[in-house]
């Protein structure tokens, strides 16, 4: 997962962080989930909110990694 102030850096995630990884030795790469600042609410109370898109993207593949370690 990352945050971005534009979606002009999207690809940062595949093509920056994915073959580190790789490099690194890991097996399962899940499917990286980006996310625009302007997605992430701050609250008057400094917590901070997240718009359901994101959250359903995140949840999505949360339950693939949860998956993939259920496996192994």
């Amino acid at each position: 997962m990352a945050v971005g102030g534009s979606i002009g850096h999207l690809l940062a995630l595949e093509y920056a962080l994915k073959p580190v990884l790789a490099v690194l030795g890991a097996t399962d790469i899940a499917h990286s989930v980006y996310i625009i600042d302007k997605q992430i609410i701050r609250l008057e109370d400094g917590s901070f909110a997240i718009e359901e898109d994101a959250i359903h993207r995140l949840e999505v593949e949360l339950k693939k990694i949860q998956h993939i370690v259920a496996v192994n």
